[in-house]
């Protein structure tokens, strides 16, 4: 094939010699892209007209013909189709009713199974349901109306799909192919089919000028890997060769938010999407190392770690090159964000609308006030409360009745200036800036 281009959204693909006879095998590979939208009304078509519509990217548009399809030529494919919608889904899925002489439209009908009941009688039609459940009737339709050892190219069969049922999906897709003796070739960003993945040779990756196929030459190895790291991980630490652990994701959003008042030049690499950041409960420096170590003996002895950890609780600091460890000097990273003054402007205008709104903040300055050590009121930079940060700002939103998670205090940050950050924070920024630029 070659391609013309023929302007910035549209490029013609045309074969370079037509006169050539299309290869058998090229017959049975079949696309099936993402459900697109389901019409209310849909027609008998025969096959010609469906396959150019799949071609074009609108199967939803033949839904009802493809699972008319599978309910006429394999009856016992229809039955455990029908048996997935149950299962999956709570419906029961009703026998399609068809008469090309007098139905001008194919209709397909459910009943939801309700928790108690299963005899309800509601029934609806297919194009009520939910995209979930109208992707699985697609693939369902699509893998049993396809011809015994087809290779089914399935873009993105996750999509419309909750995380639970992507797993169960993938199994039973899985268990089709096995029956029908079909190859699946899956495009997929789902962490949850890459993880489901049975092995991750099967898994070719796209990071980079060129696809390639991940490779271990000691099988052992991958597979004890596996039940410590998921496959995704060692794809992209493979890609990146360098591994970022805090104590959270929390964590993560905190350096960004003071990477960025600073304007830092760490700044973009945390938003280079390629970057493996991996929460992890550091206090516990045996598994960390342990998850470090494992994702090096199946990807690469030059792979580099850094571990951002909290001071608290730790008695004995300890350094395992290439495994870089940092410590915070205060308990923890929420302590350097306890600035009077960038508390005061956070309480001010959290959670209020209004062009010129902003809340009275004697509550909160009293607060401080009575709460805060007189050193650390008079200069934060140099003092600290001397217990966890996130303790003390649990404790002052609660009683100013501000309703704020722990997972969002890094919002306060973004009311810092620049000469209220500790000398600290842009020290432990130095040290990963020059970590992820120098392994890079």
């Amino acid at each position: 094939m070659e391609g013309t281009y023929q302007n910035s959204e549209l490029l013609h693909a045309r074969p370079v010699d037509a006169s050539r006879c299309m290869p058998r095998e090229v017959r049975e590979i079949f696309h099936l892209p993402p459900l697109s939208g389901v019409q209310t009304n849909e027609r008998k078509l025969e096959e010609a007209a469906r396959n150019q519509a799949i071609g074009e990217g609108r199967p939803g548009e033949v839904l009802r013909n493809l699972l008319l399809e599978v309910q006429t030529r394999f009856p016992d494919a229809w039955e455990e189709l029908k048996t997935g919608a149950r299962n999956l889904f709570h419906v029961e899925l009703h026998d399609i009713s068809f008469n090309p002489v007098t139905d001008p439209f194919i209709e397909v009908n459910y009943t939801p199974i309700s928790p108690g009941d299963s005899h309800s009688r509601i029934v609806f039609e297919i194009v009520s349901s939910g995209s979930g459940f109208l992707q699985y009737l697609l693939l369902a339709a699509f893998m049993y109306s396809h011809n015994r050892g087809a290779i089914l190219l399935l873009d993105e069969p996750d999509s419309h799909m909750h995380t639970f049922l992507q797993r169960n999906m993938y199994d039973w897709l899985q268990d089709i192919a096995s029956k029908t003796g079909a190859q699946l070739i899956i495009s997929t960003h789902s962490e949850i089919l890459v993880n489901s993945t049975g092995s991750i040779d099967q898994i070719v990756t796209f990071f980079g000028e060129e696809p390639r196929r991940f490779s271990c030459s000691d099988k052992r190895i991958l597979n004890n890997a596996l039940q410590i790291v998921s496959p995704l991980s060692i794809v992209n630490a493979e890609w990146s060769g360098k591994v970022l652990l805090a104590e959270g994701d929390t964590d993560f959003r905190i350096l960004v938010a003071f990477s960025e008042v600073l304007d830092h030049p760490v700044l973009p690499f945390f938003r280079d999407q390629s970057l493996l950041f991996r929460p992890f409960k550091t206090r516990e420096i045996g598994a960390a190392m342990k998850y470090f170590t494992t994702l090096q003996s199946v990807v690469s002895r030059e792979l580099k770690g850094f571990c951002l950890r909290d001071s608290l609780l730790i008695t004995e600091r300890t350094q395992e090159p290439p495994f870089q460890v940092e410590y915070w000097n205060r308990a923890e990273i929420e302590n350097y964000m306890i600035h009077p003054d960038a508390l005061l402007r956070y309480y001010e205008t959290r959670g209020i609308g209004g062009l010129f709104a902003q809340r009275e903040t004697a509550p909160a300055s009293e607060y401080l006030s009575q709460h805060l050590p007189r050193a650390v009121l008079e200069n934060p930079l140099i003092e600290d409360i001397g217990y966890k940060g996130s303790d003390f700002l649990e404790n002052f939103f609660a009683t100013l009745g501000v309703p704020i998670r722990k997972g969002s205090y890094w919002e306060i940050i973004k009311y810092m200036r620049v000469n209220e950050v500790h000398a600290d924070v842009v020290e432990m920024l130095d040290k990963i800036h020059v970590f992820l630029r120098d392994s890079g």
